[in-house]
């Protein structure tokens, strides 16, 4: 038994079934959701041997859900790309379009039985079966929804952005599917994958979904790759990479286009309406009513308006009244994702937030009555908390930090920042509750407190935190005394040591 390889949810490993078989057996970190089973008599026949992994089996032994796979020697379609990279090459990019297009017409297939979204297609989910003749299988559909008749699904889990189609991270649809393929066939023919520069940097998440969202593919690079008849090949990727993906290529383009047809294209077409500084010019068929007889009629006005009444705004929210809301968003304004990221944790005062700053994201965000718009205002509120004596500023930094509020501001214009701070802030503070617990050290609601407010201060802008240190350092030095205790002369031994 060898590893074969480990991911964020399960760790691969090389066997010999009894029959001396080759298997892989694929053993999960956490026990897993499973959607369907690709064995279940509806779904056999999108799961052909010919378009997929063979499952052999999936069962749960001693608390640990594992499956065992067909092995495939060969690895996936990114190790064939890592190792031979196939920049122009026409042959190798058909057999690759040939491959996939006829497993994803398979497996979306509704004729005979519900049709399906890999919704993570990916070089590293598709296997590499046989070289020659070229044999790709997809694998890992952990992602896989069954749409059941409907043309979208609500995202439940993230995919790759750099092969996801825009919006895609809300929710799945068939024309998903097809531009990721879109993306593997530029990535073969350019010689790199669209978001990835020659020496092998990625663009980040964040940027690769902004760039979605406002610009197109450019295909500058599939001429330059030098491949026989690009223009052919730039029409099929014009088409697969659509935004819009009413209008984005299918099964029946592709098959269209293979048989030496030229189907139409329809690029440059926004995708679902984002609003991103107040820019979108969405009207909705009728005006939404709010408090007294405001009326607003564009999603950029009902974020202002929130922002200039959170309280208002609050009772809007609260229980059943939001779904007068989220209809008029969804229906009326074409925005099927503003509200996808709300936690059923939230309280009023999180989804107006939250809802500000996705719909009016310039505007001033006032949480609890406080300003947290930007790092320096989030600083200022945690000062101006600090130096307050009413029970609601506790409940400000204390429910702030329990809902992760600050990673759903994130905007990459006004607060770029806020996710990647987000996340460092629960870091880097559940890190120093665990090393007082390992140092026996108790911490008291004071403290901890304490240690989370610091830790918010030391991301939020330049000089914070070489300034916390600097105070820190100043207090131990001119506490001697307090050296007299073990666990705090140990903790300071440890700091000298370490900046030795």
């Amino acid at each position: 038994m060898s590893e074969l390889g480990a991911g964020s949810e399960a760790r691969v490993y090389l066997c010999e079934d009894s029959s001396g078989r080759h298997v892989a057996i694929k053993l999960y970190f956490h026990t897993p959701t499973f959607s369907f089973d690709p064995r279940d008599e509806k779904y056999r026949s999108r799961f052909t041997h010919e378009h997929a992994v063979e499952l052999i089996d999936r069962e749960v032994d001693h608390g640990v859900t594992y499956e065992v796979l067909e092995y495939c020697a060969d690895g996936t379609l990114a190790d064939l790309l890592a190792a031979s990279p196939r920049s122009g090459d026409a042959g190798f990019a058909d057999e690759v379009l040939t491959e996939l297009a006829d497993a994803l017409e398979c497996l979306q297939s509704s004729t005979d039985g519900p049709g399906l979204v890999h919704a993570d297609v990916k070089p590293s989910n598709i296997l590499v079966r046989t070289r020659a003749p070229l044999d790709l299988v997809f694998t890992d559909f952990g992602l896989t929804v069954d749409l059941g008749g409907r043309s979208r699904m609500t995202n439940t889990g993230a995919g790759t952005v750099a092969y996801a189609a825009p919006g895609s991270a809300y929710s799945h649809r068939a024309a998903d599917d097809w531009w990721s393929l879109g993306m593997i066939l530029y990535e073969i023919i350019v010689g790199h994958g669209y978001f990835q520069s020659p020496d092998g940097s990625t663009l980040g998440e964040r940027a690769i979904e902004e760039h979605l969202y406002i610009q197109d593919i450019d295909l500058a690079a599939v001429t330059d790759s030098g491949i026989p008849e690009s223009d052919r090949w730039i029409l099929l990727l014009s088409g697969l990479l659509t935004r819009d993906y009413a209008k984005r290529w299918g099964a029946d383009e592709v098959r269209r286009w293979r048989g030496g047809e030229s189907p139409e294209v329809h690029r440059g077409a926004p995708p679902a309406p984002r609003v991103t500084g107040g820019t979108a010019e969405v009207r909705p068929a009728r005006p939404l009513v709010l408090w007294g007889d405001l009326k607003v009629t564009t999603p950029h006005e009902l974020g202002v308006a929130f922002a200039e009444n959170p309280s208002a705004a609050a009772r809007s929210v609260t229980g059943t009244a939001i779904n007068s809301i989220q209809k008029w968003l969804w229906r009326d304004a074409g925005l099927d994702d503003a509200l996808t990221d709300i936690r059923e944790d939230w309280q009023a005062a999180e989804t107006v937030a939250y809802l500000t700053a996705r719909l009016a994201p310039e505007q001033t965000i006032r949480y609890l009555g406080y300003d947290i718009s930007t790092t320096p205002a989030l600083q200022n509120s945690f000062r101006e908390a600090a130096s307050a004596t009413r029970r609601t500023v506790q409940d400000f930094r204390t429910r702030l930090y329990e809902t992760r509020l600050l990673g759903a501001l994130a905007d990459p214009v006004y607060r770029p920042t806020y996710d990647s701070l987000d996340a460092n802030w629960h870091d880097v503070t559940q890190l120093a509750y665990d090393e007082a617990e390992d140092r026996g050290i108790g911490l008291d609601a004071q403290a901890r407190h304490a240690i989370r407010d610091n830790a918010l201060h030391v991301f939020c802008g330049e000089g914070s935190r070489d300034s916390i240190l600097s105070g820190i350092d100043d207090r131990i030095r001119s506490a001697e005394y307090a050296r007299e205790v073990d666990w705090f002369d140990r903790l300071v031994t440890d700091l000298e040591e370490r900046r030795r």
